[in-house]
């Protein structure tokens, strides 16, 4: 086995036809029995060993959610557990899903980093912030969206506007330049910015002013 775990459990034969056995496909999610410690634990809690695979979660809640979507996934050629993640994504962000039922689907697209849809840190961070009004939820959240989606700019956007509301202007300015810098600042998000009640506590900041483009 290769240090870190296994990316397939193997490939099986029957009738002459082969297929592969993902990792995640695997009672419990495969890669939850990386060290003998935690396979030891699962052992000890049959419930948990024998739970739905992550895989089999997302193919459940996405035929939840929409029956069209999990059509287009069963005919996809790529049938990776991220391309499974899109087309949930696809799916959940329809108008009429629920925040619960999106809070769970963005929590799930995340659970495993490897795999997890950079997408959805961005989106489960605003669904904190605004939906769910939990700052503190939002604040705990933070570093990891930023550890695993660091090249999503509107992550940076989206960071300012929380550390506004808690009163971070320094840390609050410095995300708006790196959302600025990574180019998420459209003329239409510019716009929304300076009217951004997030803001409130930064608004008057010169420089908040300057990393909008705004002239005196």
């Amino acid at each position: 086995m290769k240090a870190g775990g296994w990316r397939r459990a193997g490939t099986m034969y029957r009738a002459g036809d082969a297929w592969e056995t993902l990792a995640v496909e695997l009672p419990g999610g495969f890669r939850n029995h990386r060290t003998t410690v935690v396979w030891t634990r699962r052992l000890l809690d049959p419930a948990g060993f024998l739970a739905p695979s992550v895989y089999e979660r997302a193919e459940q809640m996405l035929e939840q959610l929409s029956a069209g979507q999990l059509e287009k996934w069963r005919a996809e050629k790529d049938r990776s557990l991220r391309q499974l993640y899109r087309n949930l994504f696809a799916a959940v962000v329809a108008p009429e899903v629920s925040v619960e039922a999106r809070r769970a689907a963005y929590e799930l697209m995340i659970s495993d980093p490897e795999d997890a849809l950079p997408e959805a840190y961005n989106n489960l961070l605003v669904l904190y912030l605004d939906a769910l009004a939990d700052l503190d939820r939002a604040s705990a959240f933070l570093p990891i969206a930023l550890e695993n989606a660091p090249r999503n700019p509107l992550i940076y956007y989206n960071a300012a506007c929380l550390l506004a509301r808690t009163g971070d202007v320094e840390q609050a300015i410095e995300m708006l330049g790196r959302a600025k810098d990574g180019g998420a600042l459209t003329p239409s998000l510019v716009e929304k910015a300076a009217a951004n009640p997030d803001f409130a506590s930064i608004c008057d900041d010169q420089r908040f002013g300057a990393v909008l483009g705004e002239k005196d």
